[in-house]
């Protein structure tokens, strides 16, 4: 019984000990480029996946990265996309990322589209992003 109840002391306070050593390491955002090239350069493979929730977090967060090499591959990816869900996400990482080319596709696709929801979807988010960048609708 005595080894029981020291065992147990013994485990909770290394649970203890360990857990909150763990939980003082501060986040370190990734700041050098290279870093941030590598992440990028896996974000765009991610964007050439068969798996589609990679596929579409992948052009989330290439958006959120607003990189310029993504527009390209995010611009095949809007024209290629069957469900709206993902044209939402790639039209959204085009606006994001600010390139005229991919502003110019999500306009002319809220102008065009022969699908109300993705013409819904486009013209909302190139509203937002022109009082966003110009504080009118262009």
């Amino acid at each position: 019984m005595k080894t029981l109840v020291l065992f147990i002391a013994f485990f909770f306070s290394a649970f203890a000990l360990v857990s909150t050593s763990f939980a003082q390491l501060p986040f370190a955002p990734i700041t050098t480029g290279s870093s941030v090239a590598i992440i990028e350069s896996n974000y765009l493979a991610g964007l050439e996946s068969e798996v589609q929730g990679l596929k579409v977090s992948s052009a989330f967060f290439l958006g959120e990265m607003e990189s310029e090499r993504a527009v390209i591959p995010l611009m095949k990816m809007f024209r290629e996309a069957e469900d709206p869900g993902t044209k939402f996400v790639a039209a959204w990482s085009l606006l994001k990322i600010g390139d005229k080319r991919g502003v110019y596709l999500v306009k002319t696709e809220a102008e065009r589209s022969d699908c109300k929801s993705t013409s819904c979807i486009c013209e909302y988010l190139y509203k937002k992003y022109s009082l966003d960048v110009y504080g009118e609708v262009r």
